[in-house]
């Protein structure tokens, strides 16, 4: 027996004279999306029914059946009232997370269902919500002609692959979905183990660590200034008629390629970028057992306020931890390196370079451009230096190209760093350096308005 009406079977056949099921569907859904004090919203339905239909329907049967349709109280309704996400939010079969390839990375074979294996999880969303879903993941051996297995079984998961012991990300798979990018080169490998991880992150950091400094140190070749890029010449004459005396100026124009200054100063005196060098460290306080270590920490940071360089230190501060840590940025950075530097010991700093270099320091291209970098003391620690040799040589406003330059970047950035103390004290000496380069590139990222997806061959 019909459950549908005589009565509501004849309304359908009226319409369906009209409309075909599927103009149906299309004229109900756009009318679900635009507005209905739309004076436009028929003319518009029709016009794209026509089109996508090759119909020659008029506004006048649009209109009666949006009309008809949209009254709840016409019977019958070709639309439900239930909310699916209702029903189907509970369900992990509606939530299924699939491999980002069908492809073996090895053999290139294509793999299909009778390779898949299903894992339930648990998918917790950035609103709070915690949501049932199904892992799908396709697992492939290669045999050879007796059948018999050669090597591990190869596991495709929906952003990794995984063979043996190690879990192998590349571009493609940590961009598969809604997933968010890890970061490092084309290809991490990570351990399975998480007992192994402690000793896995502390044999990378040499290399992501270089990687970082040649990155950030070169940020405005590589990324692009952190700032609307202007001319670096500061000395431009203004004639305004406030005043008897032209206003001295800097330069509002835009550099040309390659260079710090705009068209028309390109013979002007040679300044450079500015990066502070500071000592003003907050310690952490890191426990084991029942002893308690502290460290310190080192950092260059560019007058825009980018991390280009940093170091832990164990002990009280020396010049030669300082020294050390110029010297690797220079290796790494190349030219990228600044000419000028601000440090709040520059003093010592500068006579210890200068005596050593050939002696105590290896006279090395590296230690050659170290001497040649001019130190100053920046301005909120040269009220301190009273002597007459730091008065003469090491002044920040001996220098003109100084006088817009933001020398205490570095301590406003160890301000920013004391919120993540507590979580620096929890690591250990293995994990702590890795966590200090993943927040350190992340807050240079934010700074130069980059998303955190971004991926740079270096």
């Amino acid at each position: 027996m019909s459950r549908t009406s005589e009565s509501e079977i004849q309304v359908l056949i009226n319409f369906y004279r009209l409309f075909h099921p599927m103009e149906v569907s299309f004229v109900m859904d756009l009318h679900t999306r635009l507005a209905k004090l739309d004076p436009t919203r028929i003319t518009f339905i029709t016009d794209h029914l026509r089109k996508l239909f090759n119909s020659q329907h008029k506004e006048s049967d649009v209109r009666a059946l949006i009309s008809f349709f949209s009254n709840p109280n016409n019977k019958p309704q070709i639309k439900h009232a239930h909310n699916l996400e209702d029903i189907l939010m509970s369900h992990p079969q509606t939530h299924p997370i699939l491999p980002f390839t069908e492809q073996c990375p090895v053999c290139n074979i294509t793999l299909n269902s009778d390779n898949t294996r299903t894992k339930e999880v648990s998918i917790y969303t950035d609103c709070g919500q915690v949501l049932p879903g199904i892992v799908y993941y396709l697992r492939w051996h290669h045999a050879n002609n007796s059948n018999e297995e050669i090597a591990e079984p190869i596991l495709i998961y929906p952003n990794y692959t995984q063979q043996k012991n190690m879990k192998k990300f590349t571009i493609e798979s940590i961009q598969h979905g809604s997933y968010v990018y890890l970061g490092g080169g084309s290809i991490v490998t990570i351990p399975k183990e998480i007992d192994q991880f402690n000793l896995w992150a502390w044999s990378q950091y040499p290399r992501l660590l270089s990687r970082f400094i040649y990155l950030w140190s070169n940020h405005k070749t590589l990324i692009g200034p952190s700032r609307w890029r202007i001319c670096r010449t500061k000395y431009v004459d203004y004639l305004s008629s406030d005043f008897t005396k032209p206003l001295v100026i800097g330069c509002w124009r835009t550099p040309i390629r390659h260079s710090i200054h705009c068209e028309i100063h390109q013979n002007s005196r040679f300044s450079t970028e500015v990066t502070a060098v500071t000592s003003a460290m907050k310690r952490y306080k890191l426990r084991k057992r029942k002893l308690k270590r502290s460290f310190a920490l080192l950092a260059m940071v560019s007058n825009c306020k980018i991390i280009v360089s940093y170091a832990e230190i164990f002990r009280s501060e020396t010049l030669r931890e300082i020294v050390q840590l110029l010297l690797n940025t220079i290796r790494i950075a190349g030219d990228a390196f600044p000419k000028i530097a601000c440090y709040d010991d520059g003093c010592h700093l500068v006579r210890s370079v200068h005596k050593n270099v050939g002696k105590l320091i290896v006279d090395t291209p590296a230690s050659n451009v170290l001497k040649s970098t001019r130190f100053y003391i920046d301005k909120s620690h040269f009220k301190n230096h009273v002597g007459d040799w730091c008065k003469k040589n090491m002044s920040p406003y001996s220098y003109h190209d100084l006088d817009l330059i933001n020398t205490q970047c570095a301590e406003q950035c160890f301000a920013w760093l004391k919120r993540y103390a507590a979580i620096i004290s929890s690591l250990g000496w293995m994990r702590a350096p890795l966590y200090l380069l993943i927040l350190f590139h992340y807050k240079n990222l934010s700074t130069c308005h980059v998303r955190p997806t971004k991926h740079f061959n270096i």
